[in-house]
């Protein structure tokens, strides 16, 4: 339906409201400008909010320098966006901007009130703002809020509902076209007052003029919406006390158009004033006097031998025409006069033909010939009157919106319940439409209930060639969506999108077949959900993939999810470039191959295939970054672009990670990538912890153990504390496992430095596992003392092991408290060896003593264990012997080795044999 009336307007005659003085400076703003031009809303309306904030910040600032009128603009403009997308969303916005225009009102008077006297100009200016936001805020309500609700409450007369929300703000409007008036009264009234040298100032100026235009259009704006308010109240309506009634509400309408009427002919408002005159006739029931209205409400046509100036420029007549002969029909009806009324319908259809449909009331003269029909037949019980009435309410219900809610409006009037006869299915479509509207409403289930059984029978009566079949199937699908039966909806979808695929919701229908598909796996993420979205995602996109490119990145993401990487990344790589995820695929890609290398891959155990396999991945995720990078420049939204950067570092971090897998080994390659990732991105103290431990693991298997204990420090000061652990263990195994490969090569010295390196590592690592929550750390910590207490023996540090050892066991390990306390063996043995060591290496025999003493101790202890390895039990012999040799006991060692020789031989292993043969030979002459 073309949307080209509004006749009500002031069509002709009202003026253009000028800017408020000082109180909307953003139009001038270049900055503000700058902003419009680019289209960014969003900023505009944040500036203003801040410039007013910082204007009203500022001491002696006047209230009528806030930015209330230009946000209350700003708001207009918004609800006009909004008008075609969310009738909320615009109503909202209506209301916000009535809240700004009344405060702008309260600063403009503010500002009127501070100005003195004797600042004639500067008063003017003022008032006139005053008067301008007045009748701004009169034309948003009038013109723009309340244009739709009106045009659907004339052409229904008054059954479209929100009649308590119209009346409301036909009274405000009322009462902002009144401030407007009676505020112009008074300023003519005081320029009447001034010296005739300072008013013909004014009069020369135009401002008398302009405030003169001004009072006008407010007049007549204020007279039409006078005739609405009155129209729209109820006729039993009763008053606040002191308040006009109806009656009188509309009197006033025709007394203020009384003041038009005499205009001259090529005034549109002489003719709007005699029309709206006859409509308040009308509803005060005084028929003759409105038919008797309108037939001096009739300009003369235009000459169609004119020129198209002259025909734009008298366009308006044709729409007063017009909407006479639709009022006058109207009044014929309400009047009883039925066929008179149909003939007034004919008669116009005849003389006007097509510009009927250019205006509204044109388009609307079949709904009252229908109604005449329909009311003649129940008064007169004429069944045949009645079909044919409803037959012209079916023709008309197959206009596009708003046509059959306008109708169901209507018919629910006029017809009401009729329980006991059998529904028409055209009765039964409108009886459904109402319902789902009632439903959606108030959210009531039942009434979607009853909405859906509707919608089933109509279909069911009328069958697949009907041509609201396939509407009746997607609103029956709707009603079952929304009551949770998700599976014959999704059925009902399918079959209209692949029955119907002409119907205009058709792609519609499809795509809620495929997101019901993927509600219900999102619910319940079983295999069965998975494949069956996926199976709907595949037909959509077989069928309808132009319409929604989207939805093949969700069938990549549905194979993910079912581990089928290589298909998915074949998926990913099919996302159109038209698609909103188009950027996401791009990154997908590379991780569906890193988890088909961890997955299958890695398992293999092929040296070849990891290699390539790592370094194909990783080449992959670098090649996402370069492509992340690569459109920083583009017209991507801004936050776009920051999660591509994001996984830009992600990938980097990820590339490294696969060379560092133990299974590929591939250290060398993965330092580059870490110090790339470095230079490209700022990084989170958590992110640049991730990489500093990538950077320890590639040093440590690069052999590189001092480079990697340095960036350890660097890494304890920003890493997660429950990542630190994990990498002083490793630094810490690495560092003992040198330590060892040192000694073995007999560099003792530098074992030692290595060895108090590796302790200070040690103790970090003791330090965190005491503070976490590691399951069995108790156990942790002890072996972690242990490995530092075998280095330190290792490399003849033998005063540090037994401190270790004391911390281990305490100072008598091999001494038991209580009776069935389990011997701490490896703490003993430690001590034992520690002791012997620091009786070896003392300076004289009196240092010596009590070491050998203490280590004699713990070796009898030792010997006396059960199920000890042969090599142990004749380690620990020899070592309690040679303990007893050096505290001089000759002979005791010489008996018992000649005792053990007869019963057990002597040691199998060779150095033990050595160290055997020694000793003997020792004592062999003492």
């Amino acid at each position: 339906m073309r949307r080209v009336w509004r006749i009500w307007l002031l069509a002709g005659l009202v003026l253009a409201c000028g800017t408020a003085v000082r109180a909307a400076t953003a139009a001038d703003d270049p900055f503000y400008k700058g902003l419009e031009e680019r289209g960014l809303r969003t900023l505009m309306g944040t500036y203003l909010k801040q410039r007013g904030a910082a204007v009203a910040a500022q001491p002696g600032a006047e209230p009528s320098e806030s930015n209330q009128l230009a946000l209350a603009r700003f708001q207009v403009e918004d609800a006009r966006r909004a008008k075609n997308k969310n009738m909320a969303a615009r109503d909202e916005a209506f209301q916000n901007a009535r809240k700004l225009y009344e405060g702008a009102i309260a600063d403009a008077e503010k500002a009127v009130a501070a100005i003195s006297a004797d600042r004639i100009e500067e008063m003017n200016e003022a008032r006139q703002a005053l008067l301008n936001v007045h009748l701004e805020l009169a034309k948003m309500i009038f013109q723009e809020w309340l244009r739709d609700d009106l045009e659907f409450l004339e052409v229904t007369n008054c059954r479209s509902g929100g009649l308590g929300r119209a009346a409301e703000l036909l009274r405000i409007a009322n009462e902002q076209y009144t401030a407007t008036i009676s505020g112009a009264e008074i300023w003519l009234s005081t320029l009447d007052q001034l010296p005739e040298d300072q008013r013909k100032t004014y009069v020369n100026s135009g401002q008398t003029r302009r405030v003169r235009n001004l009072q006008r259009d407010a007049r007549f704006a204020n007279a039409w919406a006078t005739y609405y308010y009155g129209w729209i109240l109820p006729k039993d309506y009763k008053p606040p006390k002191g308040k006009r009634t109806r009656d009188e509400i509309l009197n006033d309408s025709i007394t203020a158009f009384q003041a038009y009427v005499d205009m001259p002919d090529r005034v549109s408002a002489k003719w709007y004033a005699h029309m709206v005159s006859g409509m308040a006739y009308r509803e005060l029931g005084k028929y003759e006097e409105a038919l008797q209205t309108f037939a001096m409400a009739n300009p003369s046509p235009t000459d169609p031998n004119a020129s198209d100036r002259v025909k734009q420029r008298e366009a308006w007549k044709d729409q007063v025409r017009i909407r006479v002969a639709y009022e006058r029909a109207v009044t014929l009806m309400r009047k009883g006069e039925h066929e008179k009324a149909r003939q007034a319908i004919d008669e116009a259809t005849g003389r006007f033909k097509d510009k009927l449909d250019a205006s509204l009331y044109g388009l609307s003269m079949p709904l009252v010939k229908a109604e005449s029909y329909v009311l003649e037949g129940k008064a007169k019980n004429q069944q045949g009157l009645e079909d044919k009435g409803m037959t012209i309410f079916k023709e008309v219900h197959k206009r596009d919106n708003p046509w059959p809610m306008l109708v169901q409006w209507i018919l629910k009037d006029l017809l009401g319940e009729t329980p006991a006869v059998e529904r028409a299915p055209f009765q039964l479509w409108i009886e459904a439409n109402d319902a789902l509207a009632a439903a959606q409403k108030t959210e009531n289930a039942d009434k979607m209930r009853e909405a859906e059984g509707l919608f089933k029978a109509y279909a069911d009566g009328v069958g697949s060639k009907d041509p609201n079949y396939a509407a009746a199937l997607y609103y029956r699908a709707y009603c079952l969506l929304t009551l949770g039966q998700k599976a014959e909806a999704a059925v009902l979808y399918q079959t209209v999108a692949d029955q119907f695929p002409k119907y205009k919701y058709a792609s519609a229908a499809a795509g809620y077949a495929v997101k019901v598909a993927g509600e219900v796996y999102e619910k319940e993420q079983t295999e069965e959900n998975r494949l069956a979205y996926e199976k709907a995602l595949r037909w959509f996109i077989a069928q309808w993939g132009e319409k929604d490119p989207d939805q093949q990145y969700f069938l990549a993401l549905v194979l993910y999810r079912g581990k089928d990487f290589v298909n998915a990344a074949d998926a990913f790589s099919r996302v159109p470039e038209a698609a909103e995820h188009y950027p996401d695929s791009k990154y997908w890609i590379p991780l569906c191959r890193l988890e088909h290398f961890r997955d299958n891959i890695l398992p293999s155990r092929d040296p070849q295939l990891m290699l390539s396999g790592a370094r194909t991945v990783a080449k992959a995720l670098l090649a996402y970054a370069d492509y992340a990078f690569s459109v920083q420049n583009s017209k991507l939204p801004d936050g776009k672009k920051e999660q591509l950067l994001d996984w830009a570092e992600g990938a980097y971090v990820n590339a490294a990670d696969v060379y560092l897998y133990q299974e590929v080994g591939l250290a060398a390659d993965a330092l580059p990538v870490l110090d790339a990732i470095e230079k490209k991105f700022k990084l989170s103290e958590e992110t640049l912890g991730n990489v500093l431990k990538l950077r320890i693991d590639a040093l440590q298997k690069l052999g590189r153990l001092d480079e990697a204990r340095k960036i350890l420090d660097r890494f304890l000061t920003v890493a997660e504390p429950e990542k630190v652990g994990p990498v002083l263990a490793g630094v810490f195994a690495a560092s003992t496992d040198e330590v060892r490969s040192l000694i073995k090569r007999r560099q003792t010295k530098l074992a030692g430095v290595k060895v108090e390196q590796a302790k200070i590592l040690g103790d970090r690592y003791l330090e965190w596992l005491e503070k976490s929550k590691v399951p069995n750390k108790a156990l942790e910590i002890e072996n972690s003392r242990y490995d530092l207490a075998e280095l330190y023996l290792a490399v003849g540090n033998y005063a540090g092991a037994v401190q270790i050892y004391r911390d281990i066991g305490g100072l008598d390990p091999h001494k038991p408290k209580k009776k069935g306390d389990l011997l701490k063996e490896d703490c003993i043995y430690g001590q034992a060896r520690a002791f012997q060591g620091m009786g070896d290496t003392a300076v004289d025999p009196a240092q010596a003593k009590p070491n050998y003493e203490a280590a004699l101790d713990r070796w009898r202890v030792l010997r006396k264990v059960d199920s000890i390895e042969p090599n142990d039990w004749w380690e620990r012999a020899y070592n309690l012997h040679y303990c007893k040799y050096k505290l001089g006991d000759t002979k005791s060692v010489r008996d018992n080795i000649t005792a053990i020789e007869l019963m057990r031989g002597v040691p199998k292993e060779p150095v033990l044999q050595k160290k055997w043969r020694d000793l003997k030979g020792a004592v062999a002459g003492g």
